[in-house]
């Protein structure tokens, strides 16, 4: 059986790219029943093998498709894509700059859409939580701290964590020149370097990852511009009386902040994990 399907859906004579992913692991069982629309990082297409694991590991436990778009995508003809497939029950995911368009999408779906249930939004390592005047230095950073994991992880054996890193890496360099070359790197980096006004407006059950030692996305500035010197170790999941600033109107946030292997490459590292966390998460939330 074929898992996955490249498909170019058409909708009004313009296409829209995206690929599905069916559930194909019959062992594993169902977390929260829901198709995730999932929106990708800045470096990353739908045919992203770096998120692979991730994307694969949501449509297993939630033994539904899994649907993967762009983060630029336009998100109204996101909408028109639900429609169009009757999906009925949804929970929107982000990744980086793609959390951003999660949450544009929850607000459009808020205002256009009340037939669509949405059980909950994720957001991995994602950006638009706070203002960062340094952002592009920062997912240099993050780049150099992914090569020197390569070489660290090479020298203990650990293959696999090699081989997605050297994944993610190639992604970042062909998707990612391209858009230096054009001058939209830039732009997209100064809207992702502004607190994203649309937090406010999630209503939805929420679920924030972040890895604890992320430079893009980081943790620790959102304690330290709330005035919390630092995040203790072993209180990860556990709701911030200051993430309701952030998120107002949101009835329940729930905040997971792994330890291991915790930069913004988390989701490419640890993607069966964040998969089967985040989806648990929404679920015990509905209890």
């Amino acid at each position: 059986m074929n898992t996955e399907r490249n498909i170019n859906f058409q909708e009004k004579q313009r296409e829209i790219p995206f690929k599905e992913y069916l559930p194909n692991d019959e062992d594993v069982k169902c977390v929260l029943e829901s198709n995730v629309i999932y929106f990708g990082g800045t470096f990353e297409k739908v045919n992203s093998k770096a998120t692979k694991d991730l994307k694969q590991s949501w449509a297993n436990y939630s033994n539904s498709s899994l649907f993967a778009f762009e983060a630029g995508v336009d998100a109204e003809k996101v909408i028109n894509f639900i429609e169009e497939k009757g999906i009925n029950n949804i929970v929107l995911a982000g990744y980086s700059q793609g959390a951003q368009k999660a949450v544009e999408l929850n607000n459009l779906l808020k205002e256009k859409d009340k037939e669509i249930k949405n059980e909950g939004v994720i957001l991995i390592e994602a950006t638009g939580l706070y203002d960062e005047n340094k952002l592009a230095s920062k997912f240099v950073s993050e780049g150099i701290n992914t090569v020197k994991e390569i070489f660290k992880n090479k020298r203990k054996g650990k293959k696999k964590a090699v081989k997605k890193s050297l994944t993610l890496l190639t992604e970042i360099v062909s998707n990612g020149v391209p858009k230096l070359v054009e001058g939209t790197l830039k732009e997209e980096i100064e809207l992702m370097s502004r607190l994203d006004d649309f937090l406010n407006n999630i209503e939805s059950s929420i679920v924030l990852v972040q890895g604890r030692n992320d430079r893009v996305s980081s943790p620790k500035q959102i304690a330290k511009n709330n005035g919390e010197q630092k995040i203790e170790k072993n209180q990860n999941i556990r709701e911030k009386k200051y993430l309701k600033e952030i998120f107002p109107k949101s009835k329940k946030i729930s905040w997971f902040i792994p330890d291991q292997l915790a930069s913004h490459a988390l989701p490419v590292l640890r993607g069966r994990e964040v998969a089967k966390t985040t989806l648990y998460m929404l679920a015990r939330q509905k209890r």
